[in-house]
């Protein structure tokens, strides 16, 4: 009896105190890079982000690490969304201030992973074919492993980057490209034909 009472009570003091805090982003700290991004709530330890890409520059997170983050890998999940209307040949995942630990589980949402080449703190991920709605980082359903990031020597208080940049198809780009030339080419045109007229309506 005497033994339950106990044990009850120090549970009933953990669930009061709650965990000791879980690594979370500082997005005045952060470029999104005109993106979206929605952190979930988690225990000490983990970091559930859902990006979501409406333009294909890239996002920089500013982790800050909290008491109970620090001395320990950081579990990272993350689903990942495409709303840019474009095709991603590839994705990159890097960090700056920390490393990988462990690459967890990628999966793409509609098409299917050609090719995963990490190092110490930058990641990509090549699709096969190209991936027009996004990709999940982890195990944010809990199938898969999450990927685990390694602060270091870093303390409560203490940050480091996370990154994330979408690599759309080069035609894209190339698209863009003709298209402002033709904007300046045409507006040429332009210049030189109001040039031509005001000289031929000139008196002699």
């Amino acid at each position: 009896m005497r033994k339950h009472r106990v044990a009850t009570l120090a549970l009933l003091a953990c669930l009061a105190a709650g965990p000791a805090g879980a690594a979370f982003v500082d997005f005045a700290a952060s470029d999104l890079g005109g993106n979206a991004v929605v952190e979930n709530a988690t225990p000490s330890g983990a970091l559930a982000l859902d990006p979501t890409f409406t333009t294909n520059a890239p996002v920089a997170l500013r982790i800050v690490l909290e008491a109970g983050d620090a001395g320990a890998p950081i579990a990272l999940n993350a689903l990942v969304g495409n709303a840019t209307g474009e095709l991603w040949p590839a994705f990159v995942i890097a960090l700056d201030g920390a490393a990988f630990a462990h690459v967890g589980s990628v999966r793409a949402n509609a098409g299917a992973v050609g090719a995963l080449a990490a190092g110490a703190s930058s990641a990509r991920i090549d699709f096969d074919p190209a991936e027009p709605a996004g990709v999940d980082l982890g195990a944010p359903f809990g199938a898969g492993e999450d990927w685990l990031l390694d602060p270091g020597a870093l303390g409560a208080g203490e940050s480091f980057t996370l990154r994330f940049a979408p690599i759309p198809e080069p035609g894209a780009l190339a698209l863009l490209g003709l298209g402002l030339a033709g904007l300046a080419s045409a507006s040429a045109q332009k210049a030189a034909r109001a040039r031509t007229i005001a000289t031929s309506g000139s008196c002699s």
